[in-house]
C-alpha cells in the first residue's frame, strides 16, 4: 500500500477524481494547479484509474457550467476512456459505501470511490 492523493492506494492503482480532471481540462485561471495535475498524470499515466461515475460527473460539470461545448467534452471523455483504466460502478461498492457511511459517518461519495477501486482489483 502507498499514499497518494490523500488516499491509501493498492499498488498499481492511482484514482484521479472528477475535480482534478475538471481543473485539467477547464480551469485555465490557475496555471500552477493545472501544471501540478499535468505532472501527476504524466508521472502515474500507466496506473491511473477512474470510474464510470467520474466520467459522467466530468462530462456533466464541463457542460453544465459551460466550461466546454458538449461535443468537445464528449471527445475529451472518449480520450480518457481510450487512455486510462475505467472501472464500472458495482452494486457491492454502493452497498459497502452506504454501510461505511452509516457506521462511521464518513462521506458516501468518498467511500464509494474507494470501494470502486478495491472491487475492481
Amino acid at each position: 500500500m502507498r499514499r497518494g492523493f490523500g488516499l491509501t492506494l493498492s499498488k498499481g492503482t492511482v484514482p484521479i477524481y472528477t475535480n482534478l480532471w475538471v481543473y485539467l481540462y477547464a480551469d485555465e485561471s490557475d496555471k500552477e494547479k493545472t501544471e501540478k495535475i499535468e505532472s501527476l498524470v504524466d508521472k502515474y499515466f500507466e496506473d491511473i484509474t477512474m470510474s464510470t461515475q467520474v466520467l459522467g460527473e466530468f462530462f456533466h460539470v464541463l457542460t453544465r457550467k459551460g466550461l466546454q461545448e458538449k461535443e468537445k467534452a464528449r471527445l475529451i471523455a472518449f480520450d480518457l476512456i481510450a487512455n486510462f483504466t475505467v472501472l464500472e460502478v458495482l452494486q457491492s461498492s454502493v452497498k459497502k459505501a452506504m454501510d461505511i457511511s452509516m457506521r462511521y459517518g464518513y462521506s458516501y461519495w468518498d467511500n464509494r470511490r474507494k470501494a470502486d477501486n478495491k472491487e475492481s482489483i
